[in-house]
């Protein structure tokens, strides 16, 4: 069977962007602080 095209939007990557990042990876920022960022980042990422 053929491979999934690049950057198919798999089932498994679907769920590894809904994981949270592991401990040494979190962001020290409190979460209010993270909003703006992540928002720009969607919206960026969504065009």
């Amino acid at each position: 069977p053929a491979s999934p095209a690049k950057g198919a939007a798999t089932p498994d990557r679907a769920r590894a962007a809904r994981l949270p990042p592991p401990p040494g990876l979190a962001h020290p920022l409190p979460p209010e602080t993270h909003k703006p960022r992540a928002a720009a980042i969607l919206a960026h990422t969504a065009e």
